[in-house]
């Protein structure tokens, strides 16, 4: 949509990836993920993975 105006006043129905800005599927769906090497564990503060991948996460 435009730039300038709140999101739930958005006239657009149109849902873009956070990711990659393109259309058509979510940020969890995106067919060109951000790279998780340099990213860091916000449970177990490891670098490499992302919270949702970890190890750990269960413990």
């Amino acid at each position: 949509g435009n730039l300038g105006h709140y999101a739930e006043n958005c006239q657009s129905t149109e849902r873009l990836c956070y990711n990659c800005k393109e259309p058509g599927h979510e940020t969890a769906d995106c067919p060109h993920p951000r790279s998780t090497t340099l990213k860091q564990c916000y449970i177990c503060r490891e670098i490499g993975h992302l919270q949702s991948q970890c190890p750990r996460k269960s413990q």
